[in-house]
């Protein structure tokens, strides 16, 4: 009996026809996949070529994080501007001289980046920018990390680029799920041969979400996967200083409002110290000097300190909503419910307190006819019988005309508002200098009424000017 094995096709051919089957091909089975094995003998030791001791290698990869709006496209603006002209760094030390290359997907070069470059006095001759890519005469299409890197070689090449900036970096992997960290890698694959190739250095900038993150470190905070801060040498960050280490005049004018730059992750040096700056509207960068928290510490208590700033504007609310107290009264009870000082001052700022004084010391008070939300989800309603106009102070120009008129003036008048003066009428003030230029903004003064218990005349016959805090 002729025993069959239905298993094997080939061997069922054989065992019927009597005729041996063919040897496989070789190509039919893949080959089997070897180890690369290399002796520590024969690797040379490099020691890191950095652009920017504790901060910018090259040949690496390093991601700048941050929320949008808080300025890691003017900063790199600023060390591209540094770097071509071999300027100061943030830290004090000399740059190099190194040309860049912007990709920059969110903004127009010619309404952002040249503007930012200029207030920062770059040299423009070394920072160039790339529109994207495309095949001979064809219309110009998004460049994509992952399949354009010989394009963006021969522009590294041509024109000597030390350091490519990239804004921001998921733009540029089209199609591809920033939240996969096995696409993120592949993507990026291009981008490692082309550093390790020629030494250029790439900084890819990321946003940061806005979930409190507590738990997690400060890379971690970066949106997408975790490949970016996996694969970066370096991971540098920046955020808003709280409100301890804020300067008083921030709470007026949100460009005095301190800011620190640091590193996140280094994974050839110890950490640099952090570095603390502000932001001016239509100036460049103000460096000043180390942070007084390192950008771990400030991303680690940035939700604590969210909380208390909320929690003592609420009390405030809460303890002026029957009407004016006593200054010092309302500072003792800040103290006993655990407020610093300089955080009830910024929930007074948050809330637009007003203080004046009359003859028993100084009062404060919530806005004229003011609203604020409370504990329940409702309003609290302001007490309005104190304040209801502004003056001017010795030496102090109101937005009325441009004078400068004296408190003693506004007495003078016996009780009642000077022409042209209405109330309810609010102006800004602000002291002047010999010139008349204000300087010290929101100086204020306050028509009260003679009596502190009674209403304010509306008619404005019945009142006194007074130096308000």
């Amino acid at each position: 009996m002729m025993v069959v094995d239905r298993s094997d096709p080939r061997a069922m051919i054989a065992t019927l026809t009597g005729v041996a089957a063919p040897a496989r091909e070789p190509h039919d089975a893949a080959p089997p996949r070897v180890a690369v094995v290399q002796s520590l003998a024969d690797i040379e030791a490099k020691a890191i070529d950095w652009y920017w001791r504790g901060w910018l290698a090259r040949a690496m990869l390093t991601i700048f994080g941050g929320y949008a709006g808080d300025g890691k496209s003017t900063i790199a603006a600023a060390l591209a501007a540094a770097f071509s002209t071999g300027g100061i760094l943030p830290d004090g030390s000399r740059a190099p001289i190194v040309n860049s290359l912007f990709l920059s997907a969110e903004e127009d070069p010619q309404y952002a980046l040249k503007p930012r470059l200029a207030l920062h006095k770059a040299n423009h001759g070394r920072i160039f920018t790339m529109r994207g890519t495309r095949d001979g005469e064809g219309p110009i299409k998004w460049a994509d990390l992952k399949t354009d890197t010989p394009a963006i070689r021969a522009v590294v090449e041509q024109r000597q680029i030390g350091i490519i900036w990239v804004d921001p970096i998921s733009s540029y992997l089209p199609g591809t799920d920033r939240n996969s960290e096995g696409n993120i890698r592949d993507g990026l694959s291009g981008l490692q041969t082309l550093m390790e190739d020629t030494g250029v250095a790439v900084v890819g900038i990321a946003h940061v979400g806005k979930g409190d993150g507590t738990g997690r470190r400060a890379e971690q905070r970066l949106l997408g996967s975790t490949a970016f801060s996996a694969l970066a040498r370096c991971v540098w960050m920046l955020t808003n200083l709280s409100d301890e280490h804020q300067p008083e005049s921030a709470a007026d004018d949100p460009a005095d409002r301190r800011k620190v730059f640091g590193v996140a992750k280094a994974n050839y040096s110890l950490f640099p110290q952090s570095l603390m700056f502000a932001r001016p509207l239509d100036g460049p960068i103000k460096w000043l000097g180390p942070s007084p928290v390192s950008i771990v510490e400030a991303f680690a208590t940035k939700p604590e300190q969210g909380h208390k700033s909320r929690d003592a504007e609420e009390w405030l609310a809460e303890r002026l909503a029957g009407g004016a107290q006593r200054s010092e009264d309302v500072t003792r009870a800040a103290e006993l419910a655990g407020i610093s000082e300089r955080t009830l001052r910024r929930a007074r700022a948050a809330l637009n307190v007003r203080g004046f004084r009359d003859k028993s010391g100084w009062y404060v008070q919530l806005p004229p006819g003011g609203k604020v939300a409370n504990r329940e989800g409702g309003e609290t309603e302001a007490d309005t019988r104190h304040l209801k106009e502004l003056a001017a102070l010795p030496n102090v120009q109101t937005d009325k005309g441009g004078h400068s008129e004296s408190l003693a003036a506004f007495q003078s008048y016996q009780g009642k508002l000077p022409p042209g003066h209405a109330p309810g009428e609010g102006m800004e003030h602000g002291q002047t200098d010999k010139g008349g230029q204000i300087t010290r903004p929101q100086v204020l003064a306050a028509f009260v009424p003679s009596d502190p218990g009674e209403p304010l005349d509306p008619t404005g016959t019945d009142g006194v000017w007074r130096e308000e805090l």
